[in-house]
């Protein structure tokens, strides 16, 4: 081509620019190896260019940057050539910064005519909220069309700095599958430290864990009832609960139970005779993935209370022997009572027994007083079936049984073979057989109270920590030196705690009745509840003892009475 041609077309092109320019789609030159615009970028003065700072071009949905240039001397922002699209350009430098979202770049040309200033930049601080189960230190927060980003801590915090002022799109990202890729939008203002005015909770598609669970006992049968607000879970198929011992290791990996309602009651605890406590924890199963259950966060620890309590609660006294009484014991699931009465040559061992406390059978039985010239101290106890006459005199007489299997007829005394008794005392308090085993608690005035015990042949003394309060079928009820009732086995079993006592007096006399400790206490009766010691009753009381599974008392009159 001539150059005459050559200058004859070159007013037709620039008339063609200028009308692209007067469009608004290009500002500046493009030499196919930077995008530039008309924009210019300044100091806050709004006056000296922005000379050096970085600029980032980022696609308006992304967190990386397409492109990234600086400002020149002029202020002009120079940047490489990127691929047509929607991109928010930033432009920081030291503690300045400057956002301008939703700029298009058209054929290689960057479409940002109108020149800003930069301003301090701001701080955006915000809380964001996971299922109780997941930490949300795994979550990660960018601002779209920006290469700022910030982890979340695990108490939920974050915080984003080096902010333009503006409109921000937040993104919120786990590597945890249970959940969505979560957005929230927040504004900043320019060298502000601003915060999100809600939590941000990250949207959770996994299977959701039981929260508020609830246990309480249900005092007219002993269950334990659970409750828990209703999970939102489009796939439940049901609620699987898991109960363990109360302070076990272990967790139970088979459930117990399934339901769909949000309510449990546990009657296979109910009509226990003693006080348990069982943990407890509620797992969602779903419809999907063949039954797959979710995991759970918390647990609830029930205390299962006997009916004995409702019956304490309601304790109604009926005087119950009404003649003074001597030694209480039971025969052949008869309530009985012996008293011994000394007499010139022979010591009367007088018996009753009835099957309701009502109605009493009575008969007599003679024991020896002298045997070689010495005379025999005599003390009575129940145990297996047989009331058991202990014979003491300086020569050291033994042990005599006075059996009964109806409580009603007596075989003849007869002494045991090896049963000398090594010790002198002036009552027992309870006679205890276990096969060929023959174990005795003696409590000898003001002599120390022991354990004796005869096993085949031999009596063996064992020492006892504390006062001795009472006694049960398994074992000895003491104080243990402290303020703590004890029950202590009568084999090798460890001793088990009954709880502190913090009744209003010291301890004098202790039972289980129906496996629930009650104490006697300045002539008051206490029960051990859940929650402590209880005032229930106060009669005068000077005994307690449970009798064929009847409480009975006696009061400082000589009366007997029942608590039914």
């Amino acid at each position: 081509m001539k150059w005459r041609q050559i200058l004859s077309i070159l007013p037709a092109l620039g008339i063609l620019w200028g009308c692209q320019d007067g469009a608004g789609s290009v500002a500046g030159t493009n030499d196919e190896t930077h995008t530039e615009s008309l924009a210019r970028v300044y100091m806050p003065d709004g006056s000296t260019p922005a000379y050096g700072a970085l600029v980032q071009m980022t696609p308006r949905d992304a967190v990386a940057a397409a492109g990234t240039g600086s400002v020149d001397a002029q202020g002009a922002p120079v940047l490489p050539v990127v691929p047509d699209g929607i991109y928010t350009v930033t432009v920081s430098k030291g503690s300045l910064a400057l956002l301008v979202d939703s700029l298009a770049v058209v054929g290689g040309k960057l479409l940002w005519t109108r020149s800003d200033t930069l301003e301090p930049s701001a701080t955006l601080g915000g809380i964001v909220k996971v299922e109780p189960q997941d930490d949300p230190a795994r979550v990660t927060v960018n601002v779209l069309g920006t290469e700022i980003w910030a982890n979340v801590g695990h108490d939920g915090r974050f915080q984003l700095v080096g902010l333009g002022a503006g409109r921000l799109r937040l993104r919120f990202t786990t590597t945890d599958a249970a959940y969505t890729t979560t957005y929230d939008t927040a504004r900043t203002v320019p060298g502000t430290q601003s915060l999100m005015r809600d939590t941000v909770r990250m949207i959770f598609t996994g299977i959701p864990v039981v929260q508020g669970l609830g246990v309480k006992n249900d005092p007219a049968t002993g269950d334990l009832l659970l409750t828990w607000p209703k999970v939102r879970y489009g796939q439940l198929l049901d609620y699987e609960i898991f109960r363990d011992t109360a302070g076990s290791l272990e967790y139970s990996a088979k459930p117990l139970a399934a339901t769909t309602d949000t309510t449990w009651r546990d009657t296979t605890v109910a009509g226990r005779l003693e006080i348990r406590r069982y943990r407890y924890r509620v797992q969602v199963r779903s419809r999907g993935a063949q039954g797959l259950v979710g995991s759970w966060i918390e647990t609830v620890t029930g205390t299962s209370v006997p009916l004995w309590l409702l019956h304490l609660d309601s304790l109604r006294w009926t005087e119950s022997v009404r003649t003074s009484v001597g030694t209480l014991g039971e025969v052949a699931g008869r309530m009985a009572v012996a008293r011994v009465v000394a007499g010139e040559d022979s010591v009367r061992v007088g018996l009753r027994s009835s099957s309701d406390g009502l109605a009493w059978d009575t008969m007599h039985l003679a024991l020896p007083r002298w045997r070689s010239g010495q005379e025999i101290r005599w003390v009575t106890g129940f145990g297996a079936g047989s009331l058991w006459a202990f014979g003491h005199s300086l020569l050291g007489d033994g042990v005599y049984s006075l059996q009964s299997r109806d409580g009603l007829r007596w075989d003849s005394a007869r002494v045991l073979e090896d049963s000398l008794w090594p010790v002198s005392a002036t009552s027992t308090e309870s006679v205890q057989v276990d096969g060929d085993s023959l174990r005795v608690v003696l409590s000898g005035g003001s002599s120390p109270r022991l354990v004796w015990s005869r096993d085949g042949k031999d009596w063996q003394r064992q020492n006892l920590s504390g006062r001795l309060l009472g006694l049960c079928d398994s074992g000895l009820l003491t104080d243990g030196g402290g303020l703590h009732l004890l029950q202590r086995p009568w084999t090798g079993q460890a001793t088990r705690d009954l709880g502190l006592w913090n009744g209003s007096t010291g301890m004098t006399r202790a039972v289980l009745w129906n496996g629930a400790p009650a104490v006697l206490s300045s002539g008051r009766l206490w029960v051990r509840e859940a929650s402590g010691w209880s005032l229930r009753q106060g009669l005068n009381l000077v005994r307690l003892q449970v009798v064929a599974g009847h409480l009975l008392a006696q009061d400082d009159q000589g009366r007997v009475w029942e608590g039914r």
